[in-house]
């Protein structure tokens, strides 16, 4: 699931995916491709990012060399996964 916070006229996107039964947290921009500012698609249990193609299991968004999804700090807390404002705020630069 896709979400954004809007920050000093910055609209930061992020995402939330299931992974081996644990809920993780991203950034919806690329390690390598994130100034083309495209962020990534769901298609056929996989993440691709939109600038360069590059394909990700959604059981394993763990990238290699310097195109991988931006890893967002969050955590579940009983029912509910929490992630701290300013850590969105952090990625701004990628948006």
């Amino acid at each position: 699931m896709f979400y954004s916070l809007e920050h000093e006229g910055t609209r930061i996107d992020y995402l939330l995916v299931k992974v081996n039964g644990r809920v993780e947290s991203y950034f919806d921009a690329c390690a390598k491709c994130y100034p083309e500012k495209l962020g990534y698609r769901v298609e056929d249990k996989h993440l691709v990012c939109v600038a360069c193609g590059e394909r990700y299991s959604m059981h394993n968004l763990k990238g290699a060399g310097s195109c991988y999804p931006l890893p967002l700090e969050g955590k579940t807390e009983g029912d509910t996964y929490v992630i701290e404002k300013a850590d969105i705020i952090n990625g701004q630069r990628y948006f």
